[in-house]
């Protein structure tokens, strides 16, 4: 199954650029998600930090480690949008993929139909002749 939009080496070519741009694509998004897990480790840790200093009453250091637990919430919402956005190119291009695959198939099967309708308009000529004949 190939894309049919040239000859069949310029559509395996960018078949193959396709899937190889999907399969880097994912690669990253599989980082930025690897990362946006670590952060959320983080900020975890940095939230018990917070409740900890607030029970013993260190104001001052539950304000530094609050400021950070922010600032680390905004970086993991950019990175969800990050993966977001990498996981909805992925699947522009997949679709992208199949859907040459499918017009590929349906251009094989139109050649098929297109044969049986020359086919078929012989065999229209055949019965117009026999017919002719019968009424002679």
């Amino acid at each position: 199954m190939r894309l049919n939009w040239g000859s069949k080496k310029s559509e395996e070519n960018l078949r193959e650029k396709i899937s190889d741009a999907i399969r880097k694509l994912e690669l990253h998004r599989r980082e930025v998600e690897t990362l946006r897990h670590r952060l959320e480790e983080r900020r975890v840790k940095l939230f018990d930090i917070i409740v900890s200093s607030v029970q013993k009453q260190e104001r001052e250091r539950a304000s530094v480690y609050a400021n950070e637990h922010v600032e680390v919430k905004k970086i993991i919402r950019v990175l969800v949008t990050c993966e977001l956005a990498l996981t909805q190119v992925i699947l522009r291009l997949e679709s992208i993929r199949d859907i040459g695959d499918a017009m590929t198939e349906m251009g094989h099967a139109f050649k098929v139909i297109k044969g049986v309708g020359t086919v078929l308009n012989g065999l229209s000529a055949d019965v117009m002749n026999v017919q002719e004949d019968i009424q002679n």
